[in-house]
């Protein structure tokens, strides 16, 4: 449940027009530091253990990417 303030800018961004509410989600997204919870980091981790085993194994197993990169996609960089 979203605290007071929360709901009341929610409350305002549901009046703006939707480029209006992807510009404010763009900036507000820009102001999250880079840090990932520790459930994402090893989400992240798990996903390219299973690439690289579906690679050891001679499967196809998609985009390679390091952790870097990975985060920086989940994160839209």
């Amino acid at each position: 449940m979203a605290s007071p303030r929360v709901a009341k800018v929610l409350e305002l961004a549901a009046a703006l027009p939707k480029e209006e509410r992807a510009e404010l989600a763009d900036e507000l997204w820009s102001t999250v530091p880079d840090e990932l919870s520790p459930e994402w980091e090893a989400e992240l981790r798990g996903r390219v253990a299973e690439m690289e085993a579906a690679d050891a194994r001679g499967e196809p197993a998609g985009v390679a990417l390091t952790f870097e990169e990975m985060s920086k996609r989940v994160r839209g960089g």
